[in-house]
């Protein structure tokens, strides 16, 4: 309820006064999530590396480890609208079109994340050790297997790949 009425990091330390009373696992997912939306990296990154490692490959905590991946790509990155443009001017620069991508994970654009890493496989399949494919596969572990973007964008990676 803090979080929504815009008390960020007011919530931040109720969970980290929460974790100081009991140790969980749910408690530190729920925190870097709320760490990573706050562009604090680095501790969030913190939290979910010490896991279990069962812990560290099941949803919730998978899928932000993978949205971890994205913030990676963007540090020293330009802006969106920058990026954008870049790309609009040179359609075949793939490491913007990837920086591209990863704002848009960033921004909860998934369609428009999933687009740009299909038109990198697409145009360029073995740039820097398929990060194309590996850009979806990631977008498909934050989604999870269910959801509909994950089932259209494994049917159009398959279909492109074969």
């Amino acid at each position: 309820m803090l979080w929504e009425q815009g008390h960020q990091q007011e919530a931040v330390q109720l969970l980290r006064e929460a974790l100081k009373q009991e140790e969980s696992v749910e408690l530190k997912v729920l925190l870097a999530d709320k760490l990573l939306q706050l562009d604090q990296s680095a501790e969030a990154r913190t939290l979910l590396e010490n896991l279990p490692a069962e812990e560290r490959e099941r949803q919730p905590a998978s899928g932000l480890l993978a949205r971890l991946q994205f913030a990676d790509m963007t540090q020293d990155a330009p802006d969106r609208a920058a990026l954008e443009k870049i790309v609009q001017a040179d359609p075949a620069n793939s490491a913007a079109r990837r920086q591209l991508a990863a704002r848009w994970v960033l921004a909860d654009n998934y369609e428009a994340a999933l687009e740009q890493f299909m038109e990198i496989l697409r145009r360029d399949p073995k740039f820097e050790d398929e990060a194309g494919r590996k850009g979806l596969i990631a977008i498909f572990e934050i989604l999870g297997n269910e959801h509909p973007l994950v089932m259209t964008y494994r049917r159009r990676m398959f279909s492109l790949l074969h």
